[in-house]
């Protein structure tokens, strides 16, 4: 999604986009009645129907404004532990190439460091100054 402001230009950096949570578990007071009333709006889009989950959208926003990109958001992350969370336990998606789809510059993508089990990768500032990003092993 790429939309602009002014002389800013935003484009949305998706992560996950699933059906997580029972509607119910998020919203206790929603009724039959209300689903009766908004369903035909929230499925599919906010509302999965069959599985009665309500989608939740993680993302980035990454700014681009007077020759400068600002990333807003670095999401949930891949690789972590969230046993609580099982749509976000030990995520392995490709974060990285959708930053560079949306611009930023990956000159190193992730891989493990020469010593150790982390994992580390570089973005790139408009100046040339390298970002590193590292995965914790």
């Amino acid at each position: 999604m790429l939309f602009s402001v002014g002389d800013a230009t935003i484009v949305r950096v998706e992560e996950t986009n699933l059906p997580t949570y029972p509607l119910r578990e998020i919203f206790p007071e929603f009724t039959d009645a209300h689903l009766a009333e908004h369903g035909a709006w929230l499925a599919p889009h906010h509302y999965e129907a069959v599985s009665g989950r309500i989608r939740l959208a993680v993302h980035s926003w990454l700014l681009q404004v007077g020759g400068k990109k600002i990333l807003i958001d670095s999401c949930c992350g891949n690789n972590k532990v969230k046993p609580g969370r099982p749509f976000w336990h030990m995520l392995n998606l490709p974060y990285l190439e959708r930053l560079a789809a949306a611009g930023v510059k990956v000159p190193r993508p992730a891989g493990p460091m020469a010593h150790g089990g982390s994992v580390i990768a570089f973005i790139e500032d408009p100046y040339g100054y390298r970002i590193e990003l590292i995965e914790r092993s």
